[in-house]
């Protein structure tokens, strides 16, 4: 119950946040070009809290967070005085109409720029890609990837961390044939290059779908790394049990623990099945009983108990910091932006064309458990979920899908080389056909969800 509630609140907030990003973009050039604006909505539904400002705008909370609109004077909703038309959108020149459609997703990659500058100014701390697990008989074992190999590349792109291995991978989604990794025995053995087929995400293959190195038969981790309790999160089956931060976990049900990734793996196996943990904790032996939580994860059930891994755990050749001077920052959090920008318009294209499977679309359960764990990981994990998620909610916007800020776009480029507007006829039959496509990717991310919580 306190996961699935974390998880809805956990949704709630970034969303918000990244839906006022955008909605505040439309708000604030629309002002700035002269359109009065008549509603600031953040939520649809019963009005939750409202405030009036000098000009008249009401700035409003919903009861249901899940979306926002900006609401200005417009002829076309509301009877118009001769005084009034100066300041209403429809009787703005197109090039505003269009700078006022257009500002709402500018604002959402703006925002992304910006935090990826925050998160690169403050510097991250990241983990070698370091194999933990190579499956016996799989393409990775066949090839000769071992365990305890470094990921150096993937596709001819460098590999410095986890995240790199894995974006580097989605650019390829959907293609087929073999990709080069190039790979080296930690920490600085020769370089040894392989040839291995790309994971599929094809409909109906789900082996790659949410991990793409699971169909190469790898498990990313930490090799080698002792079991040393690092955060205890409050409240949880590990601090109820009186588990503390440095105990180090010596046996679980009189089982030797050597490794974090075999306690990792061995609670991730037992949710509700109580573990007897034996742990040293300032040279003394004690036993702790623990019982792991049932938490849905990529349509699995696991268990857990609320702790993270001690930093002073992990090898310091292993860690990875990168930080940048702040003009630096801003120019890669502008590149990271667009790469992620082209990424999200690609995979859209692949769905689309049947490359890449339409059950790879994840819908408000997924992106709730993801916003729970960025929540849960830390700042720096919230802050790329925020990018991440700031980033799709400005390119879906883009799409020239009625109903969408790219509709708009699509009627005012059209009214531009055709010298007059859309019709009000054609305007209405397009917001149809929007609202069922919209309505019907929501019910396939949904059925997605629900599909992969029932396996």
């Amino acid at each position: 119950m306190i996961n699935f509630v974390t998880a809805i609140l956990s949704f709630i907030l970034v969303f918000v946040i990244v839906v006022i990003v955008h909605e505040y973009g439309h708000f604030w050039v629309a002002r700035r070009l002269g359109v009065r604006v008549l509603r600031f909505s953040v939520g649809f539904g019963p009005v939750l809290w409202k405030k009036i400002d000098k000009y008249g705008t009401e700035f409003v909370i919903g009861s249901i967070p899940l979306g926002g609109y900006v609401k200005m004077l417009d002829g076309r909703e509301q009877t118009l005085t001769e005084a009034e038309k100066p300041y209403a959108f429809d009787q703005k020149p197109v090039g505003k109409r269009i700078a006022v459609v257009v500002a709402g997703p500018l604002f959402n990659f703006l925002f992304a720029i910006f935090a990826f500058a925050i998160v690169l100014t403050v510097g991250i701390e990241k983990i070698a890609p370091i194999i933990a697990h190579v499956d016996e008989g799989s393409p990775a074992a066949l090839a000769g990837i071992k365990t305890d190999d470094e990921f150096v590349s993937v596709g001819g792109k460098p590999t410095d961390d986890w995240q790199s291995v894995y974006f580097n991978l989605l650019q390829h989604v959907g293609e087929t044939g073999n990709i080069d990794v190039v790979v080296r025995q930690f920490p600085d053995k020769p370089l040894r290059e392989y040839s291995l087929p790309l994971p599929s995400y094809a409909s109906g293959e789900k082996n790659a779908q949410r991990d793409p190195l699971n169909a190469w038969g790898i498990t990313l981790g930490l090799p080698h790394v002792p079991a040393i309790l690092g955060e205890i999160v409050p409240n949880e089956p590990a601090a109820r049990a009186g588990l503390q931060k440095g105990d180090k976990v010596l046996m679980i049900d009189h089982k030797p623990i050597k490794e974090w990734y075999d306690l990792v793996e061995y609670i991730r196996t037992r949710p509700n099945q109580p573990i007897l943990f034996t742990i040293e904790r300032a040279g003394e032996t004690l036993q702790k009983t623990v019982t792991p939580e049932e938490q849905e994860l990529e349509g699995q059930t696991i268990g857990v108990i609320g702790v993270k891994l001690s930093i002073d755990a992990w090898p310091a050749e292993l860690n990875r910091t990168h930080r940048e001077n702040i003009l630096q920052a801003l120019y890669l959090g502008v590149v990271n932006t667009w790469d992620l920008s082209i990424l999200t318009f690609d995979i859209m294209g692949k769905m689309l064309t049947g490359m890449v499977g339409i059950d790879n679309l994840a819908g408000p359960i997924s992106i709730a458990q993801g916003a729970q764990q960025s929540v849960e990981s830390g700042w720096m994990s919230f802050m790329s979920f925020l990018i991440l998620l700031s980033v799709n909610l400005g390119v879906i916007n883009l799409l020239p899908i009625p109903m969408l800020d790219g509709g708009h776009l699509l009627y005012y480029v059209l009214e531009l080389f055709r010298g007059k507007p859309v019709s009000e006829k054609a305007q209405r039959v397009g917001l149809v056909i929007g609202l069922v496509f919209i309505v019907g990717l929501m019910l396939v991310g949904l059925h997605n969800d629900v599909t992969g919580l029932n396996k």
